[in-house]
């Protein structure tokens, strides 16, 4: 039998022997517990306090709720870490579409009541679920029949990831492994519908690179500030060391110079060294676009020594699709392609293979000029060398398409950055 929630709280709950223990407050599940049935209810007793009584069997009558636990079983209810009220956490809350990949509001929820228990099926995010709430059946069929309530929304449970808050502090700590395996710009979506205090909620749940690269893609440098300004500075210090230079570069540059100087005081060195080098060029220019991660060879390596070096810091490298090769004196004097590199016999020297000189940027060039460059030659990164032709960083076609972006007026806010 399929019901919503909204049908059955507020009914009056009595034992097996028919003494009265109170109305239905609500439902309680435990996150991340599949399937979702009842683990236990909260019962409204006579004189307003509230009950926990733990799941059983329970009859379904037109009146209300039978349970087997007799009345002198009840006890006081009390929060637990990793319980779900599906009324009071669920209920009229914004919770997280992992499907969609959306914010959405809950207006009621669908159950299905089987072998004495209740399983919870699905999220009504529709206006028939808000109708039912604020009229009963008779309000949502009146609105069907007269072709105002629009189709039935149903987002399936295992889609459905609530959001906890400062007043009801719901501990998920099981559940949020789903909102992990989706893609950051997806989860950056998400974090500009939510309030300040379910931003912290979804951050405080993820892994540190995931906050690092969700917040990069955010483009609203507001929210980027209140979310570090809220987690514990050692954290904010751990995120904005996983980010890629540019990008820490970027939202430090957004920020009050002293508070920008305090999560940096905080980061490891060679991470704060290499930010501090991005923030000192103006973001107009190829340095102000350029990372510090790169992969960089020397010309007397020899190919085993190079593909033994990329299983070492790949992982770490913003690109490996070019390979960058300077002499002794840190002059650029070619670029090696992943291809030339496998094919190569192990003994080979680099600067055997390799191909100069190698079409750069000069530090000072202009976001125009790097755009025409890469645009020309269909580049997915190049570099960016001084005047002595020294290397000093990479711009990626990413970074790139940004400033494409935000010259076409797509970009929602253009991120600035230097000091």
């Amino acid at each position: 039998m399929e019901l919503y929630l909204s049908q059955i709280v507020g009914r009056n709950v009595t034992d097996q022997d028919g003494q009265s223990l109170g109305v239905l407050q609500d439902l309680v599940i435990r996150a991340g517990q599949t399937p979702p049935t009842t683990h236990g209810y909260v019962v409204k007793g006579k004189k307003g306090g509230l009950y926990w009584a733990s799941a059983g069997t329970v009859d379904l009558k037109t009146d209300g709720l039978i349970i087997q636990n007799p009345a002198k079983s009840l006890r006081f209810y009390h929060p637990q870490e990793n319980y779900i009220l599906l009324a009071e956490d669920v209920l009229d809350k914004q919770v997280i579409d992992i499907q969609g990949r959306k914010v959405i509001r809950v207006n009621d929820i669908k159950l299905e009541w089987a072998n004495g228990n209740f399983k919870v099926v699905a999220a009504d995010v529709g206006f028939p679920g808000f109708l039912r709430r604020l009229g009963g059946r008779r309000l949502e069929r009146l609105f069907v029949r007269l072709g105002l309530a629009g189709g039935e929304r149903l987002i399936p449970w295992h889609f459905v990831e609530p959001l906890g808050s400062p007043t009801s502090p719901v501990k998920l700590n099981v559940a949020w492994h789903k909102l992990r395996k989706l893609h950051p710009a997806d989860i950056a979506e998400i974090v500009d519908d939510l309030d300040h205090h379910e931003q912290i909620a979804l951050f405080s749940h993820l892994d540190t690179d995931t906050v690092a690269e969700a917040l990069a893609q955010i483009d609203d440098p507001e929210v980027v500030k209140t979310v570090l300004e809220r987690l514990d500075p050692e954290r904010a210090a751990a995120i904005l060391e996983r980010m890629s230079p540019d990008d820490a570069a970027d939202l430090l540059g957004d920020l009050p110079k002293k508070q920008a100087e305090a999560y940096l005081g905080s980061m490891q060195e060679e991470e704060r060294n290499d930010v501090r080098e991005l923030l000192t060029y103006d973001e107009r220019t190829a340095g102000g676009l350029m990372t510090t991660e790169y992969v960089e060879l020397d010309e007397n390596m020899t190919a085993d020594q190079v593909i033994q070096l990329l299983r070492k810091i790949a992982p770490d490298a913003e690109t490996v699709y070019y390979l960058y090769v300077v002499d002794s004196e840190n002059h650029l004097v070619g670029v090696l392609s992943l291809r030339d590199l496998i094919v190569a016999p192990p003994d080979t020297r680099v600067k055997e293979i390799m191909t100069g000189p190698v079409i750069s940027v000069r530090l000072e060039a202009s976001q125009e000029e790097v755009v025409d460059v890469m645009a020309r030659y269909d580049f997915l990164a190049i570099p960016v060398v001084d005047a002595d032709n020294h290397l000093e960083g990479i711009i990626t076609v990413d970074d790139v398409m940004d400033v494409a972006l935000e010259k076409g007026g797509w970009k929602r806010q253009v991120r600035g950055r230097r000091w």
